[in-house]
């Protein structure tokens, strides 16, 4: 008796399950094809663990139509995970699916919904059908079939990094707030140890900071604008934030001091400081694509 596929819904509300999802689908895996329309930095850390454990392995099919400096920026972070990386420009239309699949062994798993490579697999609203089974199924032969069909495309070229990238960037938004608060010279104690971080050098391309191991190694350390900008955009999405999701969700490193950075952000509240926890009053929360 054949088999049937698994077929369940995820999504951002009200489960929240949706980045767990695309991360199963690739967890284990042999091989992997992501063919999403939007990409950032953002959702490439979110994927960290997995496209550096797939490397070469792992296909990337983005369009640069849309947003081509943060696109570009992404594919640069995604290159240097070894993973394979290519632009498709429809011609007539738009480039626009969100499909992530992958196959370990005889099996596949594909996540196939309304979520681009963004933080917007868990920030915005969106809804997804996570699908596993034997690749031999009708839905996998399909799966597979669409997605070589678009990785092979005429017009589907591939992307190697030129030296010329765009720099992954804070956002707008977020940078305006944390310019008005923060400059070059404060010191910004982590919560709960109270250890030092001195704020080397402002920049809308990364916080250098210094600290009191960093200043005995001789040079400030970066903080890399993706960590923030996720960290923000769970907190405007969530209302909370803690330093153990940022760790262990986010996969966003010195989040602690990320936590105290935010903290000096309006309206902004540290609730507890073991664990550290932040909560939000209000924010203008933006798009994430």
């Amino acid at each position: 008796m054949p088999t049937e596929a698994e077929v369940t819904m995820v999504s951002t509300r009200p489960d929240s399950d949706l980045l767990q999802a695309v991360r199963g689908t690739l967890d284990g895996a042999d091989e992997a094809i992501l063919a999403t329309a939007f990409v950032d930095t953002r959702g490439i850390q979110l994927l960290d663990a997995q496209l550096a454990a797939l490397g070469p392995a792992c296909r990337l099919l983005v369009t640069s139509v849309f947003d081509r400096k943060r696109t570009m920026a992404a594919l640069s972070l995604a290159h240097q995970r070894g993973v394979n990386t290519r632009v498709l420009n429809w011609s007539r239309g738009t480039y626009h699916p969100k499909l992530y699949l992958a196959k370990a062994g005889s099996s596949s798993r594909a996540v196939v919904g309304s979520a681009n490579l963004t933080s917007g697999l868990f920030c915005n609203v969106e809804v997804a059908t996570s699908v596993s089974g034997q690749t031999s199924e009708p839905v996998f032969t399909s799966l597979w079939s669409f997605a070589e069909e678009l990785w092979s495309h005429e017009r589907s070229q591939d992307w190697n990094p030129t030296g010329e990238e765009s720099p992954d960037l804070i956002e707008p938004d977020l940078w305006r707030l944390l310019s008005n608060e923060v400059r070059a010279g404060d010191v910004i104690d982590t919560l709960g140890t109270g250890a030092a971080n001195r704020i080397f050098e402002m920049t809308q391309s990364g916080i250098w900071v210094e600290t009191k191991r960093s200043a005995q190694e001789g040079a400030p350390k970066l903080v890399e604008p993706r960590m923030v900008q996720l960290a923000w955009d769970w907190l405007v999405a969530h209302r909370t934030l803690t330093n153990v999701t940022l760790l262990n969700d986010l996969r966003v490193h010195r989040s602690s001091f990320v936590c105290a950075l935010l903290a000096r952000l309006p309206g902004v509240r540290v609730m507890t400081s073991r664990p550290i926890t932040l909560a939000i009053e209000r924010a203008d929360g933006g798009h994430a694509g």
